[in-house]
Protein backbone atom coordinates (compact mmCIF):
# COMPACT_ATOMS: atom_id res chain seq x y z
CA UNK A 1 0.00 0.00 0.00
CA UNK A 2 1.63 3.60 -0.76
CA UNK A 3 1.96 5.97 1.44
CA UNK A 4 0.63 9.61 1.26
CA UNK A 5 2.31 12.69 2.17
CA UNK A 6 0.14 15.96 1.73
CA UNK A 7 1.89 19.23 0.64
CA UNK A 8 0.22 22.43 2.46
CA UNK A 9 -0.30 24.01 -1.11
CA UNK A 10 -2.65 20.90 -1.54
CA UNK A 11 -4.70 21.47 1.30
CA UNK A 12 -4.90 25.37 0.77
CA UNK A 13 -6.10 24.18 -3.06
CA UNK A 14 -8.53 21.62 -1.18
CA UNK A 15 -10.25 24.32 0.99
CA UNK A 16 -10.91 26.49 -2.13
CA UNK A 17 -13.01 23.90 -3.86
CA UNK A 18 -16.51 23.96 -3.69
CA UNK A 19 -18.29 20.82 -1.30
CA UNK A 20 -18.80 18.34 -4.41
CA UNK A 21 -15.30 18.71 -5.98
CA UNK A 22 -14.22 18.76 -2.58
CA UNK A 23 -15.76 15.29 -1.83
CA UNK A 24 -14.68 13.69 -5.09
CA UNK A 25 -10.99 14.53 -4.31
CA UNK A 26 -10.97 13.13 -1.11
CA UNK A 27 -12.57 10.01 -2.55
CA UNK A 28 -10.23 10.04 -5.08
CA UNK A 29 -7.38 10.14 -3.34
CA UNK A 30 -8.68 7.56 -0.85
CA UNK A 31 -9.70 4.92 -3.98
CA UNK A 32 -5.83 5.73 -5.05
CA UNK A 33 -4.81 4.57 -1.71
CA UNK A 34 -6.73 1.37 -1.51
CA UNK A 35 -6.04 0.30 -4.92
CA UNK A 36 -3.14 2.22 -6.58
CA UNK A 37 -3.37 0.23 -10.05
CA UNK A 38 -6.85 0.32 -9.99
CA UNK A 39 -7.94 0.56 -13.72
CA UNK A 40 -10.82 3.48 -14.90
CA UNK A 41 -8.83 5.87 -12.79
CA UNK A 42 -6.54 7.15 -15.33
CA UNK A 43 -3.58 7.32 -13.57
CA UNK A 44 -1.00 8.23 -15.85
CA UNK A 45 2.72 9.43 -16.12
CA UNK A 46 3.39 13.11 -17.21
CA UNK A 47 5.07 13.41 -20.36
CA UNK A 48 8.47 15.67 -19.98
CA UNK A 49 8.94 14.54 -16.41
CA UNK A 50 11.43 12.37 -14.92
CA UNK A 51 8.88 9.92 -14.47
CA UNK A 52 8.15 10.93 -11.17
CA UNK A 53 4.70 13.23 -11.64
CA UNK A 54 1.74 11.25 -12.04
CA UNK A 55 -1.99 12.67 -12.39
CA UNK A 56 -5.36 10.91 -11.34
CA UNK A 57 -8.70 11.94 -12.67
CA UNK A 58 -11.06 13.05 -10.36
CA UNK A 59 -13.74 14.82 -12.38
CA UNK A 60 -13.50 15.36 -16.23
CA UNK A 61 -11.59 18.54 -16.15
CA UNK A 62 -9.84 18.12 -12.99
CA UNK A 63 -6.93 16.26 -11.83
CA UNK A 64 -4.88 15.45 -9.04
CA UNK A 65 -0.53 15.54 -9.75
CA UNK A 66 1.18 12.99 -7.73
CA UNK A 67 4.95 12.86 -7.29
CA UNK A 68 6.24 9.58 -6.65
CA UNK A 69 9.30 9.40 -3.87
CA UNK A 70 11.44 6.75 -2.53
CA UNK A 71 10.17 6.13 1.42
CA UNK A 72 13.01 6.85 3.34
CA UNK A 73 11.54 3.96 5.96
CA UNK A 74 11.35 1.59 3.30
CA UNK A 75 8.48 -0.34 2.10
CA UNK A 76 5.92 -1.39 4.54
Amino acid sequence: MPRLRVDPAFERSLGRLDAQLRKRTIAALERFLEQPARRGANFERLEGTDGRYWSRRVSRNFRIILRLEQDPDGPL
